[in-house]
């Protein structure tokens, strides 16, 4: 997989981006050159870009969403809790704003009731209509759908001219740990290759465009309204996933542990870990 957060520059973006400046440049000329926005409030948003709200049932939460193109998409960041999902360093300010990182095979399930996880497809579609004939090129991207606020490194945001307002959640590995807030964000697709699957990436220097990601990372999920969610579809899983997360503390060592509730029954997400008598810890040879 591409690091989209590493200091390589290819000789085909670098030619990319030459086109793409040109068109960049159009686009300024069309939109006028980037407002301040306001800093009252959350400030990822585009004033000036005329945005619908909605509410998920499941949480009261209310979201902002754009339209782009023949799509709605959501404007922030997808924040319901499930299993397999985590604030970035674990820590709850992160995720009221930059929301959830979701594994792919939760993000799956993760959209509200008539929304759902874009394809390939949509992301193709919004990138088409945000940069016209260069579609992925990445400095037309940044300029249309980065937020202005809220970028760490190399200069800062975007112009946001179309109002998606993309911000820079970072990812997760759990091997690896919390990685790249302040710096580039991934956004997943329901499009699968094998272990992986497509997402879209937001990122600095002009790196920006569609990838693939390890199915086992976690990332940021945006939904596009239509039809069924990925829920109700099913998508070849069951066809009602409700999650209710919980944790448990374990006096004996002190040790605490996840918990998810399916129905009436509350699980431990976690295998137990207690050194009780006669239990062995596995060993590589």
């Amino acid at each position: 997989m591409k690091n989209i957060f590493g200091a390589i520059v290819s000789v085909f973006v670098a030619a990319s981006l030459c086109a793409c400046t040109d068109y960049a440049q159009k686009i300024e000329d069309e939109y006028g050159p980037v407002k301040e926005e306001s800093k009252k409030g959350d400030s990822f948003f585009n004033n000036d870009v005329k945005y619908k709200e909605f509410k998920d049932k499941r949480d009261n939460r209310t979201y902002k969403a754009v339209q782009i193109g023949d799509l709605t998409w959501m404007a922030e960041n997808l924040k319901y809790e499930m299993y397999d999902s985590w604030c970035y360093n674990n820590d709850k300010d992160t995720c009221e704003k930059y929301g959830l990182l979701y594994t792919w095979y939760t993000a799956q399930t993760a959209c509200p009731e008539g929304w759902r996880l874009p394809t390939i497809d949509d992301w193709n579609s919004l990138n088409d209509a945000v940069c016209g004939e260069y579609g992925n090129a990445p400095e037309c991207l940044e300029k249309m759908l980065k937020s202005r606020n809220g970028w760490d490194m190399y200069g800062g945001g975007g112009a946001n001219y179309s109002g998606f307002s993309a911000i820079p959640a970072g990812y997760f590995v759990k091997e690896l740990g919390f990685m790249g807030i302040g710096e580039g964000t991934y956004f997943w697709s329901s499009t699968e290759h094998q272990e992986e699957a497509s997402v879209e990436f937001i990122s600095y220097k002009a790196q920006s465009g569609l990838e693939v990601m390890a199915k086992e990372f976690a990332s940021s999920v945006r939904c596009v309204e239509g039809g069924a969610s990925n829920q109700e579809q099913g998508q070849g899983q069951e066809q009602s996933r409700d999650y209710s997360l919980g944790e448990f503390y374990d006096a004996r060592d002190g040790r605490t542990y996840r918990t998810v509730t399916f129905g009436a029954q509350e699980w431990m997400a976690e295998n137990l870990n207690y050194n009780a008598a006669g239990s062995l810890c596995f060993v590589y040879l």
